[in-house]
């Protein structure tokens, strides 16, 4: 399958669900496009493909319900899935961010604390710890962080960051900030913020006026590449139709096929 077709594919999904599941949908794609840009623009697309082997996104599998959403249930039942090491469910946002006065656009990315070192095994802390602790504390991307020195205030550990979304703002407080790392099909993550996923739910209730019950997007960790088939086989199984699935191995290869 080349970008043409997934193209093709994400827009025929996007013309029949409802408005949460088209972004949630519309999100995956411009993943797709992204990754893409990435390995085609580049005169060593070897080298960007090394780099995605080393982060260890090939074993990521991306699920996105195109109804009602998963449950706690369906987690539980993905996770019994040989071969499977974890389930994550992400929330990102476009938010404002303010630190010490200055303001600053940003992306937050949220994920259960236990999980980021799975769905982003190389992650590297510059300064600070190297697992979140708090519900709001947050890592730092680099050129988030870059950006605010430039105006003259460097980000400290333990600091206060301000997020904003809509009407709805919490308060976040900088357990580390993070080395520079690149693009991955999550996101951008040197101009993100990583939050605890209840966190990143707490602010978009609060800025939508409803509560979410239910997970759109999951991430299904493998122990191995070679097993991403299995597993993807396993997921159509008990979801069929219900599901869009995007293996990123699978993304990669119908680049270098296309």
């Amino acid at each position: 399958m080349n970008i043409i077709d997934l193209l093709k594919f994400s827009i025929k999904g996007l013309r029949s669900r409802t408005l949460r599941s088209v972004l949630t949908l519309l999100g995956i794609l411009v993943g797709v496009i992204l990754l893409t840009t990435v390995l085609t623009v580049s005169d060593s697309v070897t080298y960007s493909l090394a780099s995605i082997f080393a982060k260890g996104g090939l074993n990521n599998i991306y699920v996105a319900h195109t109804a009602e959403g998963f449950t706690r249930a369906d987690i539980s039942q993905i996770e019994r899935i040989p071969h499977v090491v974890a389930v994550s469910p992400r929330l990102t946002a476009g938010v404002s961010i303010n630190y010490g006065g200055l303001r600053e656009e940003a992306v937050i990315i949220g994920l259960p604390k236990e999980k980021i070192a799975l769905v982003i095994p190389d992650l590297e802390v510059k300064e600070g710890a190297k697992t979140l602790t708090s519900t709001y504390g947050c890592f730092i991307g680099s050129s988030l962080a870059s950006k605010i020195e430039e105006k003259g205030l460097k980000i400290r550990v333990g600091d206060v960051i301000y997020v904003s979304l809509r009407n709805a703002r919490i308060a976040l407080r900088v357990e580390g900030v993070l080395e520079r790392y690149g693009f991955t099909f999550i996101g951008y993550i040197d101009e993100s913020l990583i939050v605890p996923y209840d966190a990143v739910k707490k602010l978009i209730e609060e800025a939508a006026g409803h509560r979410i019950t239910r997970y759109q997007e999951l991430i299904v960790i493998a122990d191995s590449v070679d097993n991403v088939d299995f597993i993807t086989e396993h997921l159509r199984y008990l979801y069929g139709k219900a599901v869009m699935i995007f293996a990123i191995k699978d993304i990669v290869k119908s680049i270098i096929e296309s």
